[in-house]
């Protein structure tokens, strides 16, 4: 989940960073990097992450990285934010005082075989780029607002977000309005990635959801991708579904805190 450059720029190309190289007389090239860090500083927080060579794991390596991350935020909180948590990262930053405030699944979609879910009747479904821009926020608004700790953000705001992101797909993504044309579902696309999908309270149950899926899957099928991506909250229930139609687990992202931070 490292492999992109922008994900990698992100993620390691803060402040500060730290690298780790081969020593003489090891496997392999002589200074080869075999992990590294960045923190970001500032405030009362300060940001971490770092990523360790599968064949330099369990040797103490990423002990090492989190004490130079601990040593660089000072009397700053910690946060961690790791793209490929493990048991043993798990347990490395529960040693150090951490705790995880946040996880979700990191599922991936082969799209060799894409299913087919029938739209419900009563319906209509239209691409993004064919509809108001309310519509889409109205449906993710109401789909969402029933959740704990939803926060409801400013329209224009997270329409803008969409907007400024160059890899939204507006004909890709989907809108399905009843037949008074009342916005009740929706999914954005992001590239290869379902990045989210929603149904209103009052239509949950009906396939509504399965559909959106099904089709995102089916339009990135027929442009000859290879897969499809999404993350879902480790407690959220709609990860059964996300497996029914195909996807299967490829990881687990993750935030963790420091004790200073939650006091």
């Amino acid at each position: 989940m490292f492999a992109g450059e922008a994900m990698l720029d992100s993620r390691m190309l803060r402040d500060r960073a730290i690298g780790l190289r081969l020593p003489d007389g090891c496997d392999g090239p002589d200074g080869t990097l075999v992990a590294a860090a960045g923190i970001s500083l500032g405030g009362d927080e300060a940001v971490t992450t770092g990523m360790v060579h599968p064949s330099m794991r369990r040797q103490g390596v990423g002990d090492r990285l989190l004490r130079w991350a601990i040593a660089e935020a000072g009397n700053a909180a910690l946060r961690v934010d790791t793209e490929s948590c493990s048991r043993d990262a798990d347990a490395l930053y529960a040693r150090h005082g951490l705790f995880r405030t946040f996880a979700e699944t990191v599922m991936r979609h082969d799209l060799q075989t894409v299913p087919a879910v029938a739209l419900p009747d009563g319906v209509q479904v239209a691409p993004v780029s064919g509809v108001a821009e309310q519509d889409l926020f109205d449906a993710y608004r109401r789909s969402f607002e029933d959740r704990p700790g939803f926060v409801e953000p400013d329209a224009g705001e997270w329409l803008a977000e969409l907007r400024d992101d160059d890899e939204w797909r507006r004909d890709l993504s989907l809108l399905i309005r009843d037949e008074q044309r009342v916005p009740i579902a929706f999914v954005n696309v992001l590239g290869t990635w379902l990045d989210q999908v929603g149904v209103v309270p009052a239509w949950r149950g009906r396939g509504l959801g399965a559909y959106l899926v099904a089709e995102s899957l089916r339009s990135l099928q027929a442009e000859g991708a290879g897969e499809m991506w999404l993350c879902v909250n480790v407690n959220n229930p709609a990860e059964d579904l996300y497996r029914r139609l195909g996807f299967a687990s490829y990881g687990t992202r993750a935030r963790y805190l420091s004790r200073l931070l939650a006091q």
